[in-house]
């Protein structure tokens, strides 16, 4: 999922030949029903975001712009 993120802002999934979400990468990997439909899994990085109780999109984000930082050292 943090790669999407990093690097584009919408999402556009299908299944069974049909679109069955477009939205923005976080909105669309963060619904169980999609990620369900279209076989896809949530990252690590959600799943312990959740099991911690803090808001996954904001640990991704705060991850990947630490892994920005880190590369430009």
């Amino acid at each position: 999922m943090h790669l999407a993120l990093e690097n584009t802002e919408r999402a556009i999934v299908f299944s069974d030949g049909e679109v069955i979400a477009d939205d923005k990468v976080f909105a669309v990997l963060a619904n169980d029903d999609v990620i369900s439909r279209a076989n896809l899994k949530q990252t690590s990085l959600y799943t312990l975001a959740k099991h911690l109780g803090l808001e996954p999109e904001q640990v991704t984000r705060r991850f990947i712009a630490h892994e920005r930082e880190a590369r430009k050292a």
